[in-house]
């Protein structure tokens, strides 16, 4: 995988995406990375700090540098207000400023708001349903992102813009 940068993720998957998402995060601890995540659900994920509060999350970002956040069920942003849909705006265009990575996890690419998808730059990309494999691979502009629901389990496709596709494995 590539070296952190100061850059967006975007992982979308069925399975696999948890998994994947923890990886991330050890990778970074081990390099000495803080890791801030969201997580409604309040999963065990290896992080320096947690919460199930996005106002909480909010304050630790923008008081924090370098450091890679992970938003899982990144779809809780559906049905909310204007306000709180303007926090995982924030997330997805202003974080970058101060160093950090963001990962979105989600499993359907359509309930991900225009703007977050717009302003990712790397895929990690599970089995998916066919609509979100058609999102992606025009939003990449490739094609080969439209096998992704035949992947098997623990297989992904990594994509950054402007690189090819490849097929990997966790």
């Amino acid at each position: 995988m590539t070296q952190f940068r100061a850059e967006l993720f975007t992982i979308c998957a069925a399975s696999g995406k948890s998994y994947a998402a923890k990886r991330l995060a050890e990778r970074a601890l081990r390099r000495g990375k803080g890791v801030l995540v969201f997580d409604p659900l309040r999963d065990a994920f290896p992080a320096t700090w947690r919460t199930a509060s996005l106002d909480a999350l909010l304050i630790a970002a923008k008081r924090s540098r370098n450091c890679l956040i992970i938003v899982d069920e990144a779809l809780a942003n559906i049905g909310l207000g204007a306000g709180e849909k303007a926090k995982f705006l924030w997330l997805a265009t202003m974080s970058r400023h101060c160093g950090h990575q963001v990962v979105f996890i989600c499993q359907r690419l359509r309930g991900l708001a225009p703007t977050i998808r717009d302003n990712c730059r790397t895929l990690f990309l599970f089995s998916v349903h066919k609509e979100s494999a058609e999102i992606v691979a025009e939003a990449f502009n490739d094609e080969g992102l439209k096998r992704a629901p035949s992947l098997p389990p623990y297989h992904f496709f990594y994509k950054e813009f402007f690189k090819p596709l490849k097929v990997c494995k966790f």
